[in-house]
């Protein structure tokens, strides 16, 4: 645990806490960690992949420094996770059977150099899957903090801060394969609608104010069970959330901004005319102070993204 300080007293917690486990329960705590730990593990893949990409269009030096930096956190998300699994697994005797990934399947690799598909696949798997995963986690903070879980709250406190960068990372690069080619906004668009489509379908019978009116009159705490995993039904309410009241209100206010500007539309071999466009990591980073304890985790993700397009979401949308 690189970035979470150990002391002695953390560890007398976690084995009082242990001490109040059932066996069972320690047994699905190390299962789901250890699942959490195999997708941390695959994204550290996914990063390197989109690394390659993002050189494929000739990405700005920036983008490809915030990938590499993602990747490696990555690697340090897995390291927790399957850490976390092995603690939960620690016998009576204090040995814990230490959880570690297993090989990559080999298979082939497809990269390619087309602008849309890979602003739909950022839209898809950046922009929705890591703003989602951001809010997932800064809930499960807020509840492992209300619930007094030892090391956990600050394992998910690190989660949190990772997660709303690497959606930031996601966003930057929208921003910059819009501002390069202004058709890639129509990919990305319909990547968005078809995931609300798929949120509406799933559950027709729901709303996103429905959805809105849960999450702010429920603590955190109230969705997660006793060790922090985020209810099902709760899953849904955060993904229909994220969808309408912060990606899709993101992604209009940035296409404003970046029509309304007069930078010139980026040709082959030009790209860098738009790197103005890209928010520095080191800038973003350096707002990822105490704030992040003081704020509720979604408020956290939502004002940390909102502030990067410069807009301000309708009241509705703004938690207490």
């Amino acid at each position: 645990f690189n970035r979470i300080s150990i002391t002695d007293e953390t560890k007398d917690s976690w084995m009082r806490f242990l001490r109040g486990i059932s066996e069972e329960d320690r047994e699905v705590n190390v299962a789901r960690w250890g699942k959490a730990g195999q997708a941390e593990h695959a994204s550290v893949a996914s990063f390197a992949k989109f690394t390659l990409e993002l050189m494929c269009v000739a990405a700005p030096p920036s983008l490809l420094h915030w990938a590499q930096k993602a990747s490696a956190e990555e690697i340090e998300h897995a390291q927790l996770s399957f850490g976390i699994a092995s603690l939960f697994g620690i016998n009576k005797n204090s040995h814990a059977k230490a959880i570690v990934p297993g090989p990559l399947p080999v298979h082939g690799v497809a990269i390619g150099n087309d602008m849309n598909t890979l602003g739909s696949a950022v839209m898809k798997d950046g922009v929705i899957g890591e703003t989602i995963s951001a809010v997932e986690m800064g809930i499960r903070r807020d509840a492992a903090v209300a619930l007094n879980l030892p090391l956990l709250s600050d394992a998910l406190q690190m989660l949190l801060k990772d997660e709303t960068s690497h959606s930031l990372l996601a966003w930057n690069t929208i921003s910059w394969l819009i501002s390069c080619d202004h058709q890639v906004v129509r990919s990305v668009r319909s990547t968005l609608e078809g995931e609300i489509n798929s949120y509406c379908s799933e559950r027709p019978d729901l709303t996103a104010s429905d959805e809105y009116s849960k999450l702010v009159n429920v603590a955190p705490c109230d969705m997660v069970d006793a060790y922090g995993w985020i209810n099902d039904d709760w899953r849904f309410a955060v993904g229909l959330y994220c969808l309408k009241y912060i990606i899709e209100p993101t992604l209009e206010a940035l296409e404003k901004r970046i029509f309304n500007s007069e930078l010139p539309v980026a040709v082959t071999g030009e790209h860098n005319k738009v790197e103005n466009h890209v928010n520095s990591e080191n800038a973003i980073a350096s707002e990822f102070t105490a704030s992040s304890s003081s704020q509720s985790g979604i408020e956290y993700v939502r004002t940390r993204i909102t502030k990067f397009a410069g807009i301000q979401l309708h009241p509705q949308a703004s938690f207490p």
